[in-house]
């Protein structure tokens, strides 16, 4: 997550790095390391600086003994552990999006309301340096977290322009709001329209025990996708759609 090392180096762990500490149960501990500090895990410290210069996926010992595995984290690590004030979009949605939404390298993109920030470093990461991201939230409190989480995640971005301000937008919890949501959008300047949703159901896998994980993320929210129509297409209404139409779902 942080890519300012060159790659012969990013097997070193090293000062400011956000890590993910992994207990003998496999729960998880998102932290970053501060020369001279130390981190807390389930009440026990772990001095950073024997952290810092090993390589990743070393085990280090807790003051009480504990082996604990040290990894950088993945963004489906990241995102549930990111500091927030409200939900994030899940990688099990955020993945869906960047493949439907056919998000790639050079484009640029507008995301409708950031959050924390999490499908935004999802969208960050896809774009690349060569494309531009424009996020707009309508709150400022969750705009400076995005902003915080960006740099702390994500580091520099000059391709990311943030606003504060209230746009179009759409977030479907129930079955009902993707009926209206559709309607509308068949109705006007858009087509291809298909709605999905995604469930992720992990598994324990341990000696002789092979079971369905108890806890499981499951609905979260509807995902709507659509493509915009040119004006002259047979199945838009008869005028022109308008340019200034924006359509986000989640």
């Amino acid at each position: 997550m942080t890519p300012t090392a060159p790659p012969g180096e990013r097997s070193v762990l090293r000062d400011q790095d956000p890590v993910v500490f992994i207990d003998r149960k496999e729960r998880s501990y998102l932290r970053i390391l501060r020369r001279g500090g130390r981190i807390s895990v389930r009440g026990q410290a772990v001095p950073c600086d024997a952290v810092i210069g090993l390589p990743e996926g070393s085990r280090v010992e807790t003051a009480g003994g504990e082996r604990l595995l040290v990894v950088r984290p993945t963004y489906a690590q990241l995102i549930p552990s990111l500091p927030r004030r409200a939900e994030p979009i899940y990688p099990k949605d955020a993945g869906p999006i960047l493949l439907w939404g056919d998000i790639g390298p050079g484009m640029h993109v507008v995301e409708v309301g950031t959050g924390p920030g999490a499908l935004t470093l999802a969208l960050l990461r896809a774009v690349g340096p060569t494309g531009r991201l424009t996020s707009y939230e309508a709150r400022d409190d969750f705009a400076t977290l995005a902003r915080e989480n960006v740099a702390r995640y994500h580091g520099a971005a000059d391709n990311w322009t943030l606003r504060v301000a209230d746009v179009l937008t759409a977030f479907l919890p129930t079955v009902l709001q993707v009926k209206q949501l559709v309607d509308a959008l068949r109705a006007g300047c858009f087509g291809a329209v298909e709605t999905l949703e995604t469930l992720a159901r992990f598994w324990h896998v341990h000696d002789r025990s092979i079971r369905p994980a108890h806890r499981m993320v499951a609905h979260t929210g509807f995902l709507v996708f659509a493509r915009r129509l040119a004006g002259n297409s047979e199945l838009t209404r008869p005028e022109p759609c308008s340019t200034d139409e924006h359509v986000h779902a989640g």
